[in-house]
């Protein structure tokens, strides 16, 4: 720690004081009284070893020193004000802290989200991704959407919706094959995995009982959002769930290779931190997200 450093005390007297103009000024902002404010200057000029401010008749005004070091002092406390604000909100803010992974937030929710701000312009929303589901171990998170068997501890949980995984490829790439594709000819192209459901594309085919050679998936990633966009650039199909490409299908950046789909046992589920359980708008986004989904709201326990 820099020990040159004076009070923060110090430093917001004389900030107010700076910009005011006025010590009377700065004491009714900083709610301490002229004298306090007075002393605490005082206590800086003489900590630093050189004089701030002139003192006049009805006012004050700052010497060359105080004027360059204005700058930075008030620039540091604006900096602070506005992280402070950003990432904890202010007094009497409405906010909403939403987990998600990385693919559901980019591919599913930042499509979605423009329809709830405009009928709850008053709530902010703070999105904060991850790629692995685990539990709420952060007290800041009020609603965690999570990809999984629904099979955890958690007080509040609800299914937002069956979910299916389809192959889908760009419609250069589709056109590019021989006809109409049959899901066993499929087996044999060039097929991405994501990592974590390598498994689906072995499902699939064994759900329909059809030949395959995993020694045709020729890359593995991370993230439903890696493997779309190696899909976007013709490098071959990706397995995926079917809310993560439905944008991308409705607007023909690209289409369902075969009509073949995979039931999945896993899905993505709403998870409600025990503080928010309680709050009016962590229920308003869960209703929102549910009959957007077509599912209804159970009660929060």
């Amino acid at each position: 720690m820099n020990r040159n450093l004076p009070p923060v005390t110090w430093l917001r007297s004389f900030e107010s004081a700076a910009r005011h103009s006025n010590f009377a000024a700065a004491a009714t902002e900083l709610h301490i009284t002229p004298a306090a404010v007075s002393n605490q200057i005082r206590s800086l000029e003489s900590h630093l070893g050189f004089k701030l401010f002139i003192r006049m008749g009805r006012g004050v005004r700052l010497t060359d020193l105080g004027e360059a070091y204005m700058q930075p002092v008030s620039k540091t406390f604006a900096e602070l004000s506005s992280a402070t604000s950003t990432l904890f909100g202010t007094a009497g803010d409405r906010s909403l802290n939403i987990r998600c992974s990385m693919s559901y937030g980019a591919l599913v929710l930042a499509p979605m989200l423009p329809q709830f701000h405009a009928a709850n312009p008053d709530i902010k929303i703070q999105i904060c991704s991850t790629v692995w589901a685990k539990a709420i171990d952060d007290d800041t998170i009020d609603i965690d959407i999570r990809y999984g068997d629904g099979h955890w501890d958690d007080r509040y949980i609800q299914k937002i919706t069956s979910e299916y995984a389809i192959p889908v490829c760009t419609p250069g790439f589709k056109e590019s094959l021989p006809g109409n594709i049959s899901l066993a000819e499929l087996a044999g192209l060039n097929n991405i995995e994501v990592l974590g459901s390598q498994y689906q594309w072995s499902n699939l085919f064994d759900h329909y009982g059809v030949n395959h050679d995993s020694s045709t998936r020729w890359i593995t990633v991370d993230t439903t959002v890696v493997a779309l966009h190696y899909t976007l650039a013709g490098n071959g199909c990706a397995l995926v769930p079917e809310c993560h490409a439905r944008q991308m299908i409705d607007t023909e950046l690209l289409v369902q290779t075969v009509e073949e789909k995979l039931p999945l046992q896993s899905a993505h589920y709403l998870v409600v931190a025990r503080h928010a359980d309680n709050s009016p708008d962590v229920k308003r986004f869960c209703n929102w997200i549910l009959d957007l989904n077509k599912g209804p709201l159970q009660t929060l326990n």
